[in-house]
């Protein structure tokens, strides 16, 4: 069974997939049209939902050392099962592949929550998942569904808290969606509880459900809340701090500190885009990708901190409206 708001399995139908053959022969094709080091993201809801066939996608990746720059979407239980026994195959396999970006559904750190979404994984699993592919090198990026009916005020404190402490790189903290044909849709509008039909607000920022612990003004604040506290400037600014000394040995250590330096100030000067390019260059491919990492995070979040501000922006009405209603 799917999650109780999942649209997917309406959508779609039963799991579908191609053959292993073609999808390298389209990455082949790819690099040859874009070059070496082609961003690609994996389109498939969950990619190890037939697992045979993702590891055997992963190996051919591997075999024909195709030059990618690779992300997808996973479970966090493909990470790190009920016993709590971490998948260093599918660890191993992924980072040799290139998929370094991984985007995880959490959905929410309290278990009656996710027991109620029928998401079938256990907070415990989140938590070691996320330790893990950090620990290893990876990007994560988790998704999270609020306003189950187990949700109350105290849950957006306790998300960033949780994200915080599990060190998820990037968020997004979504209000539930009572898309048509789900599960959810169909209890909610039994019980009267969806506030909104206006298919432009169905986009995870919008509160259009009345949830049973809070109001829907509570749960629009407190999401909003949640997403600007944290991509809070401190908080990015702390990451810049732990950031730069990483940077800083490990140009140093490959002796490229000085060389690398000069080149990225005079890109700057001239306003080219290619500082990060700049900052890498010879250095091994591993440790290319510990500074990506190191030098995009902060700047992926200063990015989506000015996103959250264009939402809050966007839902002001909303908001506003909310609040009416309410009083």
């Amino acid at each position: 069974d799917s999650c109780e708001f999942c649209s997917v399995i309406q959508m779609c139908g039963r799991m579908k997939y191609r053959p292993v053959e073609s999808v390298l022969e389209e990455l082949q094709r790819l690099i040859r049209i874009y070059g070496p080091g082609v961003s690609v993201f994996f389109c498939s809801d969950n990619f190890f939902a037939y697992k045979k066939q993702a590891i055997a996608l992963l190996k051919g990746i591997i075999e024909l050392d195709l030059d990618i720059e690779g992300g997808l979407q996973m479970r966090a239980d493909t990470i790190c099962n009920r016993k709590m026994e971490i998948n260093e195959e599918i660890l191993s396999l992924m980072w040799d592949a290139r998929i370094r970006m991984q985007y995880l559904g959490l959905e929410s750190p309290k278990q009656e929550t996710l027991d109620s979404y029928n998401k079938r994984l256990k907070v415990e699993q989140i938590e070691f998942a996320v330790k893990a592919l950090v620990a290893k090198g990876f990007h994560t990026h988790g998704m999270f569904a609020l306003g189950g009916d187990t949700d109350d005020e105290k849950v957006f404190r306790e998300l960033v808290k949780f994200c915080h402490r599990i060190g998820i790189h990037t968020v997004q903290f979504l209000n539930l969606m009572p898309l048509p044909g789900t599960p959810l849709t169909a209890r909610l509008e039994s019980e009267d509880r969806v506030l909104s039909r206006e298919w432009w607000k169905y986009n995870g920022n919008f509160a259009v459900i009345i949830p049973k612990q809070m109001s829907s003004y509570s749960l629009q604040m407190g999401s909003a809340w949640a997403s600007a506290k944290f991509y809070s400037r401190t908080w990015t600014i702390w990451l810049i701090l732990l950031s730069l000394p990483k940077i800083l040995w490990l140009l140093l250590k490959y002796n490229r500190l000085k060389l690398n330096a000069i080149k990225a100030a005079y890109a700057l000067l001239t306003k080219k885009k290619n500082i990060l390019k700049i900052l890498t260059d010879k250095l091994p491919s591993h440790v290319q990708t510990e500074m990506k990492l190191a030098i995009s995070l902060p700047v992926i979040r200063l990015w989506a901190l000015n996103q959250v501000k264009k939402v809050k922006a966007q839902v002001r009405p909303h908001m506003r409206s909310l609040r009416e209603n309410q009083a």
